[in-house]
């Protein structure tokens, strides 16, 4: 795939700006839809980019070009209400873990955000049938109960 525009860049970076564009682009590189080294995330909010590696790969390709009317996606939209991030701050504080975890939990929420912890959490939890069972058994109950 040819790489993207500068024009397309710059419109989409005034459009979501710098911050959230750099973030956008790593999660789209880590699930493999864009060809690595089109950002390096940097610290204090600063990031690099490389226009010349933001193309799709064959994945992305792919992706992109759905019919998502007709084909069934194996993927799940997961919505994040505004106030889950702090909610997530604070289990991980509160959580009986060794203090080096909780540190590389709440720099992987700062930065990858809500949703892609959430999705990890998620993935973690159907690969542990015994842990998921007991989760969906208190989701029974609780419906039960209301």
């Amino acid at each position: 795939m040819q790489p993207i525009s500068t024009e397309k860049f710059d419109f989409l970076e005034e459009k979501i700006g710098t911050n959230q564009l750099a973030l956008d682009l790593n999660y789209l590189i880590e699930i493999g839809l864009v060809k690595k080294g089109a950002v390096v995330l940097g610290h204090n909010n600063y990031s690099l980019f490389y226009v010349e590696h933001m193309a799709l790969t064959a994945k992305g390709f792919d992706y992109a070009n759905t019919d998502t009317i007709g084909s069934d996606l194996n993927a799940v939209t997961i919505k994040i209400h505004k106030n889950t991030l702090e909610q997530i701050e604070t289990i991980i504080r509160s959580a009986n873990l060794a203090e080096p975890e909780k540190q590389t939990l709440l720099k992987l929420v700062k930065e990858k955000g809500a949703e892609s912890v959430v999705g990890k959490c998620v993935d973690t939890l159907f690969a542990n049938a015994g842990t998921v069972t007991k989760v969906l058994s208190e989701l029974a109950k609780s419906q039960f109960n209301s």
